[in-house]
């Protein structure tokens, strides 16, 4: 009986293995950087909206810029060896990681910020929050396709993966990207409305 259930349990994840290997040979393990863009500017366009409404326009821009810039930065994985695709770089652990950097990044910059006379503090916590908020719709799209995500590790390895569409879904990953910046637009355009009246 226990050889049997050993040989039922290798035979589990053998076939767990070859499901995973043949998500990623269909081109289900990579989103298109138009399809992530897309998301990204999706999940953007309330926050933008507040900021210009408040008056926080250069925070809007900044912001717009951050995400439009690193949309895809977890994809880097693809490209770094002994890193697993959508492995610890698919998750909240690099979300916090990628915003502490940023930060960082604008600490050094903290001269520069006190000579134009921006705010050193709350641009900190912005840059964190973005860099954070960008990671974190990278991961809520790849959330959309078969192959998922696991954002809970190292301490859960715990899948999500919806399966609304492939990543390779072309015409998905197109009108992502044109309803995102469509979104972008017509936020910016009511937000400043909203101000003008």
């Amino acid at each position: 009986m226990r050889v049997c259930g050993t040989l039922r349990t290798e035979r589990r994840n053998r076939n767990r293995i070859q499901s995973e290997v043949c998500s990623i040979e269909s081109g289900d393990s990579l989103m298109h950087p138009k399809g992530h863009l897309g998301v990204s500017l999706l999940l953007y366009a309330p926050i933008a909206f507040f900021l210009t409404v408040t008056g926080q326009i250069p925070f809007a821009i900044l912001g717009l810029l951050l995400v439009e810039s690193f949309s895809t930065i977890p994809d880097k994985d693809m490209s770094a060896p002994l890193i697993q695709h959508r492995g610890i770089s698919h998750s909240i652990a690099s979300a916090l990681l990628f915003g502490t950097v940023l930060a960082f990044i604008a600490v050094l910059l903290t001269p520069l910020f006190v000579l134009i006379g921006i705010p050193v503090v709350p641009i900190l916590v912005f840059v964190f929050f973005i860099g954070a908020f960008t990671v974190m719709t990278h991961l809520a799209g790849d959330a959309l396709t078969p192959s998922g995500i696991r954002p809970f590790r190292p301490i859960s390895s715990r899948k999500i993966g919806l399966g609304f569409w492939t990543s390779s879904n072309s015409i998905a990953n197109f009108v992502l990207w044109a309803f995102g910046w469509l979104m972008i637009v017509l936020t910016f355009l009511l937000a400043m409305g909203t101000l003008v009246g």
